[in-house]
């Protein structure tokens, strides 16, 4: 059944993974953060699961779920092992390309924020 689930969201995304060179299933191991509407009182979140598709060679990534599109990513920069990628919302991923262990924040912010601001740490495998 993993496997159907595999290769379902690997059809869902395949069109925007044609430049990706690698498709990367990603699990948060934990996730914290602050709640604006609540007086920022600082809890913990439910982890979460994404697909992402990573060109480490380009520095690009794809990943509707991260909020990382053609339309909202700012790009991506080496530094050492580590890939960073921005996008327009306050997303912030980086990954090592080595031990495939990777970061997550997200920090959106308005005139009246009401989005939680977040940050996680997890662990990578190729899809």
């Amino acid at each position: 059944m993993k496997n159907f689930y595999k290769i379902l969201i690997s059809l869902l995304i395949f069109p925007f993974l044609i430049n990706a060179s690698e498709i990367y299933y990603c699990v948060e191991d934990a996730k914290v953060g602050l709640d604006p509407k609540n007086n920022y009182k600082s809890s913990n979140y439910a982890t979460e699961k994404y697909t992402v598709a990573i060109d480490f060679e380009n520095y690009s990534i794809v990943s509707d779920r991260m909020l990382f599109t053609d339309q909202s990513s700012l790009g991506c920069f080496p530094s050492g092992d580590v890939m960073y990628c921005v996008n327009t919302v306050g997303y912030l991923f980086a990954m090592h390309s080595n031990t495939l262990d990777f970061h997550l924040s997200k920090a959106f912010i308005d005139s009246a924020p009401t989005d939680d601001i977040t940050i996680a740490h997890g662990k990578c495998e190729k899809f």
